[in-house]
């Protein structure tokens, strides 16, 4: 029987662009049991006892919440105030095949201080079999709870039952001032053993099944093909000849005007995404759109679309679990995507409006949620773009979660979209505050001249405070004046 069930995932966390996609990530990996070693007496839990004699994975698990408000905040956490002490925690690896080489981990932590300002310092770290690092670059808690992630980039680590990895954090700074953690958790990028492509790459005919080298037989070290009379390729198991009918799917619904859709497909049994080689595909000027994939053997599947908007934004995954055994064709039709939600400033003064935009269907309401409650609507234009303003008066300082939702007035509403982040400030200038510690300082200076003097783009478009897509003497100003020295 065909199953069919939606999800939201956030695209970030899974693809990769265009072409084969050889990495992976994993799910978010919580603590499953305090570190090896590294267990602080200078660390400890809600009740004041050290994590060097205490189960402190406990306090920073949290696994009913995937970001920092959903966590249970200041019944459960971790805190220090020992410059260099070190508290870290197991992860569980068993999602990551063996032989993958794990290329980036990225580590996040809900944390606030406890005390005045300034705050104290620390650091995310990981730990490989026992040898620790830290980012090297320090993070200031503010007075609410808010989420920071460090990334680990440029790894090569080779992974096999015996592998060990851990994430922690460290107290970097010196100041007397408790550093509390909430929750702790990682996301690992990593690359599953060669697989194939689902090309024909030795020229014998046959359909390249799509699975890892090396895993389909301990001795078969080159692909796994479907010889073109069905059968099995030497040394490994016979596919079934069911497996060996080629079936289509079809989508078609409403994106974005001016947009982009794009498929990917993963068999259930092997680890690998790949973006599907399209039939035909239409996006017609008003967002609307079918896509056909053809071509596909095997019975189970997993199917995802991504929606960019004109501006290259996502608002999230549409996800199908697909059961092919008993059909050629499968139609998804009538699919709608989420608005997509940004920000005209991610961060903003306190008391001053929070201004969102977008895109969505053309001419439809748009409904926006912040922290789970009903924040206004607004309607989206014939191009399917939106704008949208609200007062934070009511909004305590910190980080602030907004989504979104569609619909025709007298019809159904749609799903939310993913949640996209702000953060509201006492700074008069909080674009200002480079290092993310709540303070204009000569810490921020270091990093407006070094952004000033890249040639990275993305790193300029940080001090392009007055928004007007050009760095120049008018943001050079506006830091000034922010600046306390």
């Amino acid at each position: 029987m065909r199953t069919i069930f939606v999800l939201l995932i956030i695209s970030t966390l899974i693809f990769l662009p265009l072409g084969v996609i050889r990495a992976d990530t994993t799910s978010v990996l919580r603590p499953l049991s305090d570190g090896g070693g590294n267990d602080s007496a200078s660390w400890t839990n809600t009740v004041s006892t050290t994590c060097n004699s205490a189960d402190c994975y406990i306090e920073v698990d949290e696994s009913a919440g995937s970001n920092c408000t959903d966590s249970d905040g200041d019944t459960s956490y971790i805190e220090s105030t020992v410059q260099d002490a070190g508290q870290t925690f197991n992860i569980d690896l068993s999602a990551i095949t063996n032989n993958s080489t794990i290329s980036q981990i990225d580590v996040t932590a809900c944390h606030k201080r406890v005390g005045t300002t300034p705050p104290n310092q620390f650091q995310l770290s990981y730990c490989l079999d026992g040898s620790c690092s830290n980012s090297g670059t320090d993070i200031g808690a503010g007075g609410n709870y808010g989420e920071a992630t460090q990334s680990f980039t440029g790894l090569s680590i080779a992974k096999t039952d015996s592998t060990d990895i851990e994430i922690g954090v460290t107290v970097s700074g010196n100041r007397n001032k408790i550093v509390r953690i909430s929750q702790l958790a990682a996301v690992i990028t990593y690359t599953p053993p060669q697989c194939d492509d689902g090309i024909d790459n030795d020229g014998d005919g046959g359909i390249d099944y799509p699975v890892d080298l090396g895993c389909d037989s301990a001795s078969d070290n080159d692909e796994t093909d479907i010889p073109s009379g069905g059968g099995s390729e030497s040394g490994t198991a016979a596919i079934p000849s069911s497996n060996t009918r080629a079936r289509k799917v079809i989508f078609s619904g409403q994106a974005y005007p001016g947009g982009t859709v794009e498929v990917y497909r993963k068999m259930f049994e092997k680890n690998l995404y790949i973006f599907s080689p399209l039939e035909s595909s239409t996006i017609n000027p008003d967002g609307t759109f079918e896509i056909t994939q053809i071509g596909l053997f095997g019975a189970d599947f997993f199917f995802a679309l991504k929606a960019l908007d004109p501006n290259g934004l996502s608002s999230g995954i549409i996800s199908f679990d697909v059961d092919l055994a008993s059909e050629d064709t499968l139609i998804a039709k009538n699919l709608t995507v989420p608005p997509t939600v940004d920000f005209k400033k991610s961060v903003v003064t306190k008391n001053e409006n929070v201004d969102i935009f977008g895109y969505a269907a053309p001419k439809r309401r748009i409904e926006f949620m912040i922290d789970k409650s009903i924040a206004g609507e607004t309607d989206s234009a014939d191009n399917g773009a939106y704008s949208f303003s609200t007062s934070t008066v009511e909004l305590a300082l910190g980080e602030h979660y907004v989504q979104a939702r569609q619909y025709m007035v007298g019809a159904a509403k749609e799903n939310f979209s993913s949640s996209r982040a702000f953060k509201i400030s006492t700074l008069k200038f909080p674009q200002a505050d480079l290092n993310g510690d709540n303070e204009i300082t000569v810490a921020d200076w270091s990093i407006f001249l070094f952004n000033w003097q890249s040639q990275d783009d993305q790193l300029r478009n940080k001090i392009d405070f007055d928004s007007n897509g050009k760095i120049d003497i008018a943001d050079l100003s506006i830091f000034l004046r922010a600046i306390k020295l």
